[in-house]
């Protein structure tokens, strides 16, 4: 639970973190891109109304002062195909068809029209209607002024084209995003939530575990490197539990493994009732061979012994030292029969084996075994189930009277 929390913790973090700064990208593109461009598209349209009523000014301006003058003014309006009206006062004078209604405040805004060429030479003047649709254009001319109007829809046709350029753009841009955030999931996210999750693994005993990362960049590197570490993690474990279970000297399991092994064994002959042998055997006149060859040459006696018993044994058995010149096998599934006749061949085998020292000498050794079987022994007990010191008490009896009766001999436990 605790690592996908994290997982979990990871991925939103990082894409809370790249959803924010796309909106916030995409938007300051957005904002400066639609106010550049208003600003363009309006200062464009007012200023292509503008250069075309100066082109109907300079064309008024260039018409005869005489009875034909008002057909100028029709022509020079039917150049830009834009509507007019002449007028005076409140008397229309000339108008084009279909006709334009003046506006209400056309008496003002046509004073203020002459007001302003007298003034300061402006050729016309500009009104927006309420609306923000149309632009109104007063030009006095002659002893009248011509009014005339041009729709603002350009500049909406053109606000519409600019929204669906922008639309596209966002489209493209939040896709390419997606692409780009799909594409830093795989390369970067994904394998950090790997390297996470082996973590957890080792952190848990899977020391053969193994991140799957093939890539030739940092991340690589730090795979390969996690896999190395991971590596060496789990030849020194093994090495460490091989010691932890091993006696070092004969090689053998040790006490402590042995004893572990047997409350498991015992547990499971209680349960299911399998037969369960026990072979406990001590080197005889061990002492006689330190004091007379030494310890060195002790130490390979008991070398070669261990080895000549773990050769005896089968591969389900368990051969352990028990302490000092002692060696215990636990035989599994194994009746008092075959528990003593495993312990004969070790006896003979024993009995013909030949050491030779570093010295040269060459040196034989017998040893004592005492055998039993728990199945036996429970029984003998009355049917109740015995403990484990109880158990190898009674191999231990049985291994004290071999040595009592002459020593180099195989004695069952009497309570078998």
């Amino acid at each position: 639970m605790e690592r996908k929390s994290h997982q979990r913790s990871l991925t939103s973090k990082v894409g809370l973190l790249y959803f924010f700064m796309n909106v916030i990208s995409i938007s300051l593109f957005s904002w400066v891109i639609t106010n550049n461009q208003i600003e363009l598209i309006t200062e464009n349209t007012r200023y292509q109304a503008k250069e075309q009523i100066s082109n109907v000014v300079r064309d008024l301006a260039r018409i005869p002062k005489d009875s034909s003058s008002r057909q100028g003014v029709a022509k020079a309006f039917q150049k830009l195909a834009l509507p007019y009206i002449l007028f005076r006062g409140d008397s229309v004078l000339q108008s084009s068809a279909p006709a334009v209604k003046l506006p209400s405040n056309h008496a003002r805004d046509a004073l203020a029209a002459i007001s302003m060429r007298e003034d300061s030479g402006v050729d016309y003047y500009l009104v927006l209607d309420k609306k923000l649709e149309m632009m109104l254009f007063y030009v006095p001319y002659e002893d009248g002024v011509v009014f005339t109007q041009m729709s603002m829809g350009q500049i909406g046709r053109r606000f519409k084209d600019l929204y669906q350029l922008l639309g596209v753009t966002i489209i493209s841009l939040t896709l390419m995003h997606l692409a780009f955030g799909f594409l830093i999931f795989r390369l970067v996210i994904t394998p950090i939530l790997k390297l996470h999750q082996a973590t957890g693994r080792i952190a848990q005993g899977e020391y053969g575990h193994r991140v799957d990362i093939n890539r030739h960049d940092e991340i690589g590197a730090l795979a390969d490197g996690f896999n190395f570490m991971t590596g060496v993690i789990q030849q020194n474990f093994q090495r460490i539990e091989q010691m932890a279970v091993t006696d070092e000297l004969t090689n053998l399991y040790n006490r402590r493994y042995f004893f572990r092994q047997l409350e498991q064994w015992l547990e499971r002959s209680d349960r299911y009732g399998n037969f369960l042998g026990l072979i406990l055997l001590d080197i005889d006149f061990f002492k006689k061979c330190n004091d007379n060859f030494g310890h060195v040459a002790g130490d390979q006696v008991l070398r070669g012994v261990a080895k000549c018993l773990a050769d005896c044994a089968r591969k389900s058995d368990i051969v352990a030292r028990y302490g000092g010149e002692e060696m215990v096998i636990l035989l599994p599934e194994t009746t008092l029969d075959g528990v003593v006749t495993a312990a004969e061949k070790m006896r003979r085998s024993l009995e013909e084996l030949e050491i030779r020292t570093d010295t040269g000498k060459s040196l034989r050794v017998t040893a004592s075994f005492g055998a039993v079987e728990y199945q036996r022994f429970c029984a003998h007990s009355g049917g109740n189930h015995s403990s484990v010191m109880e158990f190898v008490e009674a191999v231990d009896a049985a291994l004290y009277l071999a040595k009592e009766n002459g020593r180099n001999r195989v004695e069952v436990s009497a309570r078998c």
